[in-house]
């Protein structure tokens, strides 16, 4: 008599990423839960292993996009207090931030606190930065010599985009992992040659994107 098999377990493992996404999809959306619960059994589900961490952390911590608009004197200061946010360095993804006013940049310390600001920043892996039109040599100029002085370094940064901000090839170096670089609205004459020259060594890189060069 053929002996009969045993059925096979099936652990969480053993289930493809599409099945995985369904499970986590109907414990986000149970009816009654709050959005503490939801949290809860998500953080619950990231335990399991790390296949399914890997699909739990996206919901744990979204993309938050910081927009820091600069004023006439709190700005320096706002810097400072978001490396006291723990949000802002162990769960921040995404960080656009739009540089409009320049009235403070003559300070070194204020790209200085910037420089800071991104370095205690372990979970971001895209930046936008945005420059004023009038002030971008300037302020280019002075994150250069942030960066040199301090050494600084942003190995999870994946996605870099710099707007108006051509002047800034420190910034390129000191993210080694760089997969993209989108370099948008940049016309200031002979100031690109300097970003083009530091792009051969950014092994990483596997798209650029030009736009209104």
């Amino acid at each position: 008599m053929d002996r009969i098999a045993e059925p096979l377990s099936t652990t969480f493992e053993d289930l493809p990423g599409d099945c995985l996404r369904l499970i986590i999809d109907e414990v986000v959306k149970i009816e009654g839960g709050s959005p503490d619960d939801s949290t809860k059994n998500i953080k619950n589900l990231s335990c399991v292993n790390r296949h399914l961490r890997e699909l739990c952390i996206p919901l744990l911590f979204p993309i938050y996009n910081l927009y820091l608009e600069k004023r006439p004197e709190p700005s320096l200061e706002t810097f400072r207090a978001l490396l006291k946010a723990p949000f802002v360095t162990t769960s921040l993804w995404t960080l656009t931030i739009h540089l409009l006013n320049s009235t403070q940049l003559s300070d070194q310390a204020f790209c200085d606190s910037f420089v800071g600001v991104l370095a205690a920043m372990t979970s971001l892996s895209e930046l936008s930065l945005v420059l004023n039109n009038d002030d971008a040599v300037v302020l280019g100029s002075k994150l250069d010599t942030s960066l040199s002085t301090s050494g600084a370094w942003f190995p999870s940064i994946q996605i870099l985009e710099l707007v108006r901000a051509p002047d800034v090839p420190e910034i390129v170096m000191a993210c080694p992992s760089v997969e993209l670089l989108k370099l948008s609205d940049s016309y200031m004459g002979d100031t690109r040659e300097k970003m083009f020259q530091v792009l051969p060594s950014v092994k990483t890189l596997r798209r650029l994107d030009v736009d209104f060069w």
